[in-house]
C-alpha cells in the first residue's frame, strides 16, 4: 500500500481543509515532515492512526515485559483532544475528518473517517457520531464495521505499533525485549507473525472435539472399561481438585486486588473538588508561559529601541549648542555680505576720488564747490574703511570650523520619533511584566489552596491506582490461565469417566476424537515450529540492519534473539555485551522492530515520530540511510527540527526523498515563504507584529495561529 493523498479537516492545529500530496515524480520512498514543537507534526501522525483505526491512544507503558495501553485521546472535551480547538470552541456544529487515498494490490484505496456533533457544542464523545467509508478498487463502498474489516485486511490493527513507531517510546520496546517477563512481547510477536489465526483455529478444533465427545456420550453403550481407565480417572480427579484449588486461590487474589483498586478509586473521589483548582493552575501556568515568551520578544524590541537612547539623552544637551552654531553661521554669512558691500562701496568712493573732474557723477553738472565735495567723499571713504575694519575685527569662527563642529553634533542627533518609540516600548514591556506578576500572584494564591498533604496524596493515589490496575490485569490473566487448565482437566475427566463407566462407544467416534487430539498437538507444534523459524529469520534480519546502522562494528557484531524473543547485543567475541551504549540499544530496538515488520509480510507505509530522539548524529544519519532506500515501503518521519536540519537532510538524501514538508506558524518565518518568491528582502514591523516582503508585496501576521504546511523544494 502506497500513500497518495492525505486530507485533514479540523484536526489538531489544522483548522479548515489541508490537502497533503504524497505523489512524487521520482522513485524515492522517503517522506519527511520537519517542525518545531507544538506545530502539528505529531497531529498528522495521529490523524492517520485515527483514520485507519478509529482511535488514538496516549503512549503505552511497559512493566516487566507486559504492555499497558495508554488512555484514549477523546475527540472533544476538556484537556487534550483530537479536534481542532478553534473549530471545537467556535463552530456551531463541530466536525472533523481525515481522508486517506492510497494505491494497493487491489487498486485504489480511499478511506474517509468523519466525526460530527449530534448536538450544538458537543462536550464529550457521546455527543459525536463517527462514520467510516472505505472504497477498495472496484468493490462497492463499505461503511462502518464492514469498512473497518476491509482496513484490517490491508493494515491489521494488531500491527499498528510496528508501523506507527514513536521514537520517544523506544525504551518501551527495549524493556519488552529485555525483560524476563515477556508476556506482552509474546502477544505482539504472535500478532506480527499471524499466529492468532492458528490459535483461533486451535480453539475451533477444540470445540469440534467437544461436539464429538458429546456425540460419543449420547451414542455410547454400556461396556466395561479397563482398570487403567478407572485409575486414570481417579488420578485425573485429584489433578482436577488441585487445579480447582489453584484457580480459587488465583480468583481470591484477583478479588483482593480489585477490592483494593475500588478503595483507591473511592479515595480519589474524595479529592474531586480539587480538580477545578488544578485545572485553573494549569491554565495560569500556560498563560504565564505564553506571556513570558511574548516578554522575550517585547524585551528584544525594547533593547533594539534603546540602542539610540544615548543619542536622545546627549541631544537633549547638545541641541542648544547646535542651534547656537546655526546662529553663528548666520551671523558669519551676514558679516560676509556686509564686508563685501563695504568693500564695494570703498572701491566706488576711491574710484570717484581718483577720477574727480569737477563734474557731478550723478547729475553730470559742474560742482559749485569742488573742494567741499571732495572732502565729503574722503570723509565717507574713511567712515567705510573704519566700518570694514570693525567687521573684519569681529571674533567669529571660520566657516570650515563651524561646518566641522555642526557635522560632529549631527552624528549624535536621533530620529525625530526615537524618544516616543523608546517610551512606547518601555510602557509595553512594563505592562507585560505587570500582567505576568499578576498571573504569578494568582497562581501563588491558588496554589496555597492545595496543601502539601493534598498534593502528595493525589500523586500517591495516582501512582497507587496505576500499580493496582497493572496488578489487576496480571491477576486476571493468571486466573484465566488457571480456569482454562480446570476446563481442560474437566474435559479429560469426563472422557476418562466415559471410558470407565461401562458404556459402549462408537469406535469411529473414538478414532475421530484421537485424530482431533493429534491435530491439536500438531497445531501447537506447528506454532512452536513457525515461531522458531520466524525467530531465526528475525534474528538474521535484525543483525543485518544492526550491522548497517551500527557505528562501532569492532565493538558490536550482531543481535541474538532467544526463543522468548528477548534480545541481546553481541560483542566482538559473539557473547552478550555487558554494558552496550544507549545509542547501540536504540539501534538494536529499531533493528528488531524492522525485522519483525518485514517478517510480517505486510507492505504498508512506516510512520516514525521523533525519529532521532534517542540517537546521536552518526546513528541518525545511518538510520535514514537505511530506511530511505530507493525501493521498498514508504517511510515517513515526523522530525523536530532539532533532530534533523531541513536543508542538511534534504541535501544529503534528496535522491531518496520523494517529498519533504515543513510545518510552521507565520511567526516562524523571517523570509518570504510565498512559492516562487522566497526573498530575504523583508521589512520586519515588530511593533505591529507583521512582516512585509519588499520583493512581492506579500504581508503576513506574526500573531496568526494558522498552521502552514509548505513543501520543501528537492
Amino acid at each position: 500500500m502506497k500513500l497518495q493523498h492525505l486530507i485533514l479537516y479540523n484536526i489538531g492545529p489544522f483548522y479548515g481543509r489541508y490537502p497533503i500530496n504524497f505523489m512524487a515524480e521520482n522513485d524515492g520512498n522517503g517522506y519527511a515532515f520537519f517542525a518545531e514543537n507544538n506545530r502539528g507534526k505529531t497531529s498528522i501522525y495521529n490523524a492517520m492512526r485515527w483514520c485507519l483505526f478509529g482511535e488514538v491512544s496516549e503512549r503505552a507503558k511497559t512493566v516487566k515485559g507486559e504492555r499497558y495501553g495508554g488512555s484514549k485521546i477523546p475527540l472533544v472535551g476538556e484537556g487534550r483532544i483530537l479536534m481542532n480547538s478553534h473549530a471545537y470552541e467556535h463552530d456551531k456544529n463541530q466536525e472533523m475528518s481525515v481522508v486517506l487515498i492510497a494505491e494497493g494490490e487491489k487498486g485504489s484505496i480511499q478511506i474517509t473517517r468523519t466525526a460530527t456533533s449530534i448536538t450544538t457544542l458537543a462536550r464529550h464523545d457521546g455527543q459525536m457520531t463517527v462514520q467510516l467509508d472505505v472504497k477498495v478498487g472496484s468493490d462497492e463502498l463499505k461503511h462502518d464495521a464492514e469498512a473497518q474489516e476491509a482496513i484490517e485486511s490491508i493494515f491489521p490493527r494488531s500491527l499498528e505499533r510496528f508501523f506507527f513507531i514513536d521514537g520517544e517510546a523506544l525504551e518501551e520496546y527495549t524493556q519488552m525485549m529485555s525483560s524476563s517477563d515477556v508476556i506482552g512481547l509474546k502477544e505482539e510477536v504472535n500478532s506480527i507473525l499471524g499466529i492468532p489465526a492458528l490459535i483461533k483455529g486451535d480453539a475451533d478444533i477444540v470445540r469440534i472435539r467437544q461436539g464429538i465427545k458429546a456425540k460419543i456420550d449420547s451414542t455410547a453403550k454400556a461396556e466395561k472399561v479397563s482398570t487403567k481407565a478407572r485409575d486414570d480417572a481417579n488420578t485425573q480427579r485429584k489433578k482436577l481438585k488441585e487445579k480447582i484449588s489453584i484457580a480459587d486461590k488465583e480468583e481470591a487474589k484477583l478479588q483482593t486486588v480489585m477490592s483494593k483498586l475500588d478503595e483507591t478509586i473511592e479515595e480519589m473521589k474524595a479529592h474531586e473538588e480539587l480538580a477545578p483548582i488544578l485545572e485553573q493552575l494549569k491554565l495560569l501556568e500556560s498563560q504565564i508561559a505564553f506571556k513570558k515568551q511574548n516578554l522575550v520578544d517585547v524585551n528584544i524590541d525594547k533593547i533594539m529601541e534603546a540602542r539610540v537612547g544615548w543619542k536622545v539623552l546627549l541631544w537633549k544637551k547638545a541641541s542648544s549648542q547646535y542651534q547656537h552654531y546655526v546662529g553663528v553661521r548666520e551671523e558669519l554669512a551676514q558679516r560676509s555680505r556686509l564686508i563685501e558691500q563695504t568693500q564695494n562701496t570703498i572701491k566706488t568712493l576711491e574710484k570717484d576720488l581718483s577720477e574727480m573732474t569737477g563734474i557731478c557723477t550723478e547729475c553730470h553738472q559742474p560742482l559749485p564747490d569742488l573742494e567741499h565735495f571732495k572732502a565729503k567723499k574722503e570723509s565717507e571713504l574713511s567712515a567705510q574703511k573704519d566700518l570694514l575694519e570693525s567687521y573684519q575685527s569681529e571674533d567669529l569662527d571660520s566657516e570650515d570650523d563651524l561646518t566641522i563642529k555642526m557635522g560632529e553634533l549631527l552624528k549624535i542627533q536621533p530620529q525625530s520619533d526615537s524618544k516616543d518609540r523608546i517610551l512606547r516600548a518601555q510602557r509595553k514591556w512594563k505592562k507585560l511584566v505587570n500582567e505576568i506578576e499578576t498571573l504569578e500572584e494568582q497562581h501563588t494564591l491558588l496554589n496555597k489552596k492545595l496543601t502539601e498533604d493534598a498534593k502528595s496524596s493525589m500523586v500517591e493515589l495516582g501512582e497507587r491506582k496505576g500499580r493496582q490496575e497493572a496488578m489487576v490485569s496480571r491477576r486476571e490473566s493468571e486466573w484465566r490461565t488457571t480456569r482454562t487448565d480446570v476446563e481442560l482437566a474437566e474435559l479429560e475427566l469426563k472422557r476418562l469417566e466415559r471410558l470407565s463407566g461401562g458404556v459402549e462407544v462408537n469406535k469411529e467416534d473414538y478414532n475421530i476424537d484421537n485424530v482431533i487430539s493429534s491435530l491439536i498437538v500438531t497445531i501447537k507444534s506447528t506454532i512452536a515450529s513457525y515461531r522458531e523459524k520466524a525467530r531465526v529469520e528475525v534474528q538474521k534480519r535484525a543483525t543485518a540492519v544492526f550491522t548497517r546502522l551500527n557505528n562501532a562494528p569492532e565493538v558490536y557484531t550482531g543481535i541474538r534473539v532467544d526463543k522468548d524473543f528477548r534480545t541481546e547485543i553481541l560483542d566482538s567475541k559473539g557473547k552478550p555485551s555487558r554494558n552496550p551504549s544507549s545509542g547501540a540499544i536504540s539501534i538494536m530496538t529499531m533493528s528488531v522492530i524492522d525485522a519483525l515488520r518485514r517478517v510480517s509480510g505486510f507492505n504498508v507505509p512506516v510512520f516514525l515520530d521523533t525519529p532521532g530522539r534517542s540517537l546521536d548524529e552518526h546513528h541518525k544519519d545511518r538510520q535514514l540511510d537505511y530506511f530511505w532506500q530507493t525501493e521498498g515501503q514508504q517511510f515517513l518521519i515526523f522530525a523536530h527540527s532539532g533532530e534533523y536540519g531541513v536543508e542538511e537532510t534534504v541535501e544529503e538524501f534528496k535522491g531518496r526523498l520523494a517529498k519533504a514538508y515543513t510545518i510552521s506558524l507565520p511567526r516562524d518565518h523571517k523570509t518570504c515563504f510565498q512559492k516562487g518568491c522566497m526573498s530575504e528582502d523583508v521589512e520586519h514591523d515588530s511593533y505591529n507584529k507583521k512582516n512585509t516582503c519588499n520583493a512581492c508585496g506579500f504581508e503576513w501576521d506574526l500573531t496568526s495561529q494558522k498552521t502552514l504546511v509548505l513543501e520543501v523544494p528537492l
